[in-house]
């Protein structure tokens, strides 16, 4: 369920499908890692493999006008994407998350070294 058909699947694909084919061979990208990283953007947070399916094969979604904008600029989204999976760039979002969390500790930290070196200071007088 799901799958291409074996044979020459490429023959039925539209105009739009065989960028959209070439642009993930060339990302080297799957299915899942396209809708994952679509998801992220705005007006495809619902955005399924069945859609991405039908936007490849179905001449009928070519000629619905409001889908031809929502097409090109997914296709716009992953070509200008790195080469990088959406899990290495989540990866690296939360690195940079936890880098984050790191300075701000430190800070809190020096603030109650401060604190207990002010507070030792008056008790001692």
């Amino acid at each position: 369920m799901g799958r291409r058909p074996k044979e020459n699947w490429e023959a039925t694909l539209t105009e739009w499908g065989q960028r959209f084919e070439k642009v993930r061979a060339e990302r080297r990208m799957s299915y899942n890692d396209v809708v994952a990283t679509l998801r992220t953007h705005e007006g495809f947070e619902k955005l399924n493999r069945s859609t991405l399916y039908r936007w490849e094969f179905s001449n009928r979604a070519d000629k619905m006008v409001h889908l031809v904008g929502r097409k090109e600029y997914a296709l716009q989204v992953i070509t200008q994407l790195s080469t990088q999976s959406p899990a290495s760039e989540f990866a690296g979002h939360l690195i940079d998350e936890l880098r984050e969390m790191e300075e701000e500790l430190q800070r809190l930290q020096n603030k109650v070294r401060q604190l207990i070196a002010a507070t030792t200071f008056h008790r001692s007088q």
